[in-house]
Formats: structure tokens, sequence, C-alpha cells
């Protein structure tokens, strides 16, 4: 005999399956797996893109406070381009102290940017903003490192010129 579970509010009953199988002799069909089921073009970019948020929203939980989690989300799902969307998010994954006084490979007698979290940013970017070919990728971050290196020089002038400032 099946179980009766009301549903919600709408006090539907929910018929839930048995625990015993009414004829012994009978068994059950197969259940497909969900790696073999077949899926359609429409469906694989629908999960292609839940994927991508799922992933978006681990790496950004992990790198940002969950005061910040909104803003960053934000800020992936408006900008249109990726040199503009990664330096509207340096702010988040980075202090200013730390852009002042950093650039992305430690040269010229800075300090490197934290791996961990430049790595972070990277893999939202392009999950955000996806390239075809392995080159493509390593040619685009390239650009965006040269730009994150311009932000923390532009970081460390507005820090100066606070100190220059302040001294006044």
């Amino acid at each position: 005999m099946s179980e009766v579970v009301e549903a919600s509010e709408e006090n539907t009953a929910v018929p839930l399956a048995p625990t015993t199988p009414l004829n012994p002799s009978v068994t059950a069909p197969a259940v497909t797996p969900p790696s073999v089921l077949t899926v359609t073009h429409s469906q694989q970019s629908v999960n292609h893109e839940a994927l991508e948020m799922e992933v978006g929203d681990e790496v950004v939980s992990s790198c940002v406070t969950p005061r910040k989690f909104l803003a960053v989300k934000d800020i992936l799902q408006k900008e249109k381009k990726p040199h503009k969307c990664v330096l509207k998010l340096l702010p988040y994954f980075f202090t200013s102290a730390e852009l002042s006084s950093s650039n992305t490979d430690g040269t010229h007698n800075k300090l490197p940017l934290d791996s961990t979290r430049l790595n972070s940013l990277k893999l939202l970017i392009f999950s955000r903003f996806p390239v075809e070919s392995t080159v493509e990728k390593e040619k685009s971050w390239k650009s965006i490192k040269g730009k994150i290196n311009g932000k923390c020089r532009l970081t460390k002038h507005i820090h100066k010129q606070a100190g220059e400032t302040r001294d006044k």
C-alpha cells in the first residue's frame, strides 16, 4: 500500500512509491543514469550556463565576503567586456594597499598579487567570457594582466598623492 503526503498549501494528496513491491516477481524498470541520458542542444546550453554559474558562485564565495558576493555577481552579469569586468572586480579581490604595492608577476621591485585570488579571477572571467582555444585564452589573459598592472600603477599614484595631501 502506498503512503499519501499532503503537498504545500493546496492540500493536494501526492501518492508516494510503495516501500515494498506489490508483486515480488515483477522487477522495477531500469533507470538510466543522468550521465547517459540524451540531452538536446538547447538543454546543453542551459546546463552549461548553470554549470558556469555554479562554478562562478563557488569561486566568488571562496574569494570574497558574503557582503561582496552580490556585487561581484552583479558585475559579472552586467559587464560586456572581459578586461573591464576584471578591472571592476579587482577591488573586491584585492585591497588598494595590495594593488599599490604589487603587480601580477612580482616584477619591477613589487610583490606579486596573490596567485590564488588572481587565478580565481581568471577562472571567473573565462567562465563568463569563454574563449575557443588555449592560445587565444593565454593571449587574452596576457592582455588582461597588462590592464591589471596598469590599475596597480594607478592605485600606487593615487596612494602617493593621498599621502602627500595628508602631509600638507
